[in-house]
C-alpha cells in the first residue's frame, strides 16, 4: 500500500509538472529535433501588406525586419545591417527567384506536445487539449553562394473531436511569429 501511494504521488509530481512546464520542455526538444511535415512549392512567392504569401500561407514580417525595391526593381530584406536580395518585383508584390537561385519552403512540427488541460474558451466552449509548435523555414540560397533562412513559430491546436487544427497560427507574440533570420555570405 505503501509504495502504491508513493507511485501515485511522484505520477501526480510529474503530471503537474508537465502541465506546467510541458511547453518549455517542448521548446527545448525542438532546438534538438523536429518532424518534417513537408516540402510545399513556393510559388507563388508574394510580398503585401507586411506579409510574405509563399504558396498559399501568409507569415509575418513585422519583427525588425524592412523590405523594400532595389534599382533594379528586385525586393530586398533588411535586418541588423545586413541585406539579401530576394528577386525581382512584379505588379501586385509577386517575386520571382533569380536564375540559379535555389528556394525551398519546409514546415515541420514539435516531436513532443504538451498538455493543455486548464485552457477555456469561453465563446465556441471548444478548447485544445494538446498543443504543438510548427516551424515554417524558408531557405533561399543564391547562385554565388549568398543563403537566406527565415523560420516562423506557430501552435498548432488538437481537438478531441477534429485532431490537429489546420497549418497553425498565431496565438501571441511570445512564443509564435518570426523566431530566427539569418543572411550568410
Amino acid at each position: 500500500m505503501r509504495w502504491v501511494l508513493i507511485g501515485l504521488a511522484i505520477a501526480l509530481v510529474l503530471g503537474i509538472g508537465w502541465v506546467a512546464g510541458g511547453r518549455r520542455l517542448t521548446t527545448l526538444i525542438d532546438r534538438m529535433r523536429t518532424v518534417r511535415i513537408t516540402s510545399l512549392p513556393v510559388t507563388p512567392l508574394v510580398y503585401r501588406d507586411h506579409s510574405l504569401y509563399i504558396g498559399q500561407h501568409p507569415v509575418g514580417l513585422w519583427v525588425d525586419l524592412t523590405m523594400r525595391r532595389d534599382s533594379l526593381n528586385r525586393l530586398v530584406v533588411s535586418n541588423g545591417g545586413k541585406e539579401f536580395t530576394l528577386g525581382p518585383a512584379k505588379d501586385g508584390g509577386e517575386l520571382a527567384a533569380e536564375p540559379g537561385d535555389e528556394v525551398s519552403f519546409t514546415i515541420d512540427h514539435s516531436l513532443v506536445s504538451w498538455p493543455t488541460p486548464l485552457e477555456m474558451n469561453f465563446m465556441t466552449g471548444a478548447s485544445p487539449s494538446w498543443k504543438r509548435y510548427l516551424y515554417y523555414q524558408l531557405a533561399w540560397k543564391k547562385q554565388a553562394g549568398a543563403r537566406m533562412e527565415i523560420v516562423w513559430r506557430y501552435e498548432q491546436w488538437f481537438y478531441s473531436v477534429h485532431g490537429w487544427s489546420g497549418l497553425g497560427g498565431m496565438s501571441s507574440l511570445q512564443p509564435t511569429g518570426l523566431l530566427r533570420f539569418e543572411i550568410r555570405n
